[in-house]
């Protein structure tokens, strides 16, 4: 029972310090403000979380994923003219000096546009090796004065 009315003695005593320090020096105590209130900082460590991690993982799946629908397929046209790219809902034309280097691996040809965006053909999406070599020589053809496309290995 002593030490329970020590605690609370020593409690009081703490507790009139603080305000007395509170009113003298506010400035030097905006630290204690996240033990105050201890909601705001979870509040804050969840926004954070929120749009450092979360946020960007469900925009790129919504992304990605369609919401409940079969994805339409696209269809490229490659021609002397450029590319043309047809979607569902849109139609595109690239210029062949638009691409600025192609890459070639076992698998699949990369046409680089500016900025963060590529055409990714399939070496499966071809009916034949001849067809695979008939279209590395069109990219070839039309690509001379810039990086040229290697041969895979």
């Amino acid at each position: 029972m002593q030490a329970a009315r020590i605690g609370w003695f020593v409690r009081g005593y703490l507790a009139i310090g603080l305000i007395i320090l509170v009113a003298l020096a506010p400035e030097h105590l905006s630290f204690l403000i996240l033990f105050v209130l201890p909601p705001a900082v979870f509040v804050i460590l969840a926004l954070i979380f929120y749009f450092l991690l979360l946020r960007p993982y469900l925009r790129a799946r919504s992304f990605v994923r369609p919401a409940g629908k079969e994805p339409s397929p696209i269809h490229y046209v490659f021609s002397q003219a450029g590319i043309d790219v047809e979607h569902a809902h849109s139609q595109t034309h690239h210029e062949w000096n638009a691409i600025s280097m192609a890459k070639q691996t076992g698998q699949l040809f990369v046409l680089y546009l500016p900025g963060p965006a590529s055409i990714v053909v399939p070496k499966r999406c071809f009916a034949s090796s001849e067809h695979v070599a008939r279209f590395g020589d069109l990219i070839k053809q039309n690509m001379p004065n810039r990086r040229p496309i290697p041969a895979h290995r």
